[in-house]
C-alpha cells in the first residue's frame, strides 16, 4: 500500500473588509463598555482610611516600618508610581517622584523628588518577597524602579493576570479604571492631572487624590479577586529571580554594592515566579 499524504489546509487570510468590521465591532464595544464606567459612581475610599504624604527619609523609614508591623497578618498591598512626563522628544524618562502604597485602612504617599537619598526601609519593602505588591503593569513599576533606583523588585502580583477568567474581555480594555468598573462598580476619572507635574515640592489636592486612588483601587482589586479565586493560586514575579535583569541593574549598582554581592556569595536563582496558595478560601 502506498502512503496516504495529508495535505494541511491554511487557514484563509481575511479580507480587509473583514477586519475593517472586526475593528469596527472592536471600537463599539469598547465604546459601548467606556459608557458603562461613565454611568458609574465616582470612585472613593472610606472615611476610615487614612491618606498621609511624606517628604522626609526618616519619617518615611518610621512610617514604612509601622506599615508592616500593622500588617503581619496581611502583607498585600496596592502600589503605584508616579513620575513626571518628558515633553522632549530624545530625552530620557524621569524619574519615579511619587510612590503610592495602600493597605487596609492607610494610604502613604511618598514624595522621593524631596529626598536626598532613597529610604532603606522603602526599599527593603520593595525588596521583600513575602509583601505582596499589586497593581496592573505592576512588572513595568519594577522594571521602572530597578533602572531609576538600582535594586530587583519582588513580590510582584500582576492584576490583570490575576483575574483572567473572571472577565470577558471582549471589549478590549484591561486598564487599572477597566478592572475598578468590573470588581469594585465604581469608575475611577482619568483627567489631566495624571500628566500633571508630579515633583512639585506640594501637591494639589487633585493630585493627592488620584494619587490615593489609584493605590487605592489596586489593593481593593485584589482583595476582591483573592476573595473570588478562594483557594486558587496566583503567580507573583520575583525580579532578583529574572536573569535576563542582571546584567542592566550591574549598570545602576555601585563597585561597592557589587563587591560586597560577590563577598557574600549572593548569586540569582532560575525560577521567575511563587505560586500563592492560601490556606483556606477566604469567605
Amino acid at each position: 500500500e502506498y502512503p496516504v499524504q495529508t495535505r494541511r489546509i491554511l487557514p484563509s487570510i481575511p479580507s480587509n473588509a473583514e477586519r475593517e468590521e472586526k475593528a469596527r465591532q472592536r471600537m463599539e464595544l469598547n465604546n459601548q463598555f467606556k459608557a458603562y464606567l461613565e454611568g458609574l459612581p465616582s470612585l472613593t475610599y472610606p472615611d476610615y482610611y487614612q491618606v498621609n504624604v511624606v517628604s522626609d527619609v526618616n519619617e518615611t523609614n518610621e512610617r514604612i516600618h509601622a506599615l508592616l508591623e500593622a500588617n503581619k497578618q496581611d502583607t498585600s498591598f496596592g502600589v503605584d508610581l508616579e513620575w513626571p512626563p518628558q515633553f522632549v522628544k530624545g530625552k530620557p524618562e524621569n524619574k519615579i517622584t511619587l510612590v503610592q502604597i495602600c493597605s487596609a485602612n492607610e494610604i502613604l504617599l511618598i514624595q522621593l523628588a524631596r529626598m536626598h537619598t532613597f529610604p532603606i526601609e522603602l526599599r527593603r519593602f520593595f525588596e521583600e518577597k513575602t509583601v505582596l505588591k499589586s497593581g496592573v503593569n505592576i512588572n513595568a513599576d519594577g522594571l521602572k524602579l530597578m533602572r531609576d533606583f538600582g535594586f530587583f523588585t519582588n513580590g510582584l502580583v500582576e492584576l490583570k493576570e490575576m483575574s483572567e477568567g473572571y472577565v470577558n474581555w471582549s471589549h478590549n480594555l484591561r486598564s487599572l479604571r477597566a478592572l475598578t468598573g468590573i470588581f469594585l462598580g465604581q469608575n475611577m476619572s482619568k483627567g489631566k492631572v495624571r500628566m500633571s507635574n508630579w515633583a512639585k515640592a506640594k501637591l494639589t489636592d487633585k493630585q493627592i487624590q488620584y494619587a490615593a486612588l489609584d493605590a487605592y483601587a489596586s489593593y481593593q482589586i485584589f482583595a476582591k479577586l483573592r476573595h473570588l479565586r478562594g483557594s486558587k493560586p496566583f503567580a507573583v514575579k520575583h525580579m532578583v529571580a529574572e536573569k535576563k535583569f542582571a546584567n542592566e541593574l550591574k549598570s545602576h549598582i555601585s563597585i561597592e554594592e557589587t563587591f560586597q554581592q560577590k563577598k557574600k556569595g549572593h548569586g540569582l536563582p532560575f525560577s521567575t515566579t511563587t505560586l500563592i496558595r492560601p490556606k483556606s478560601p477566604i469567605k
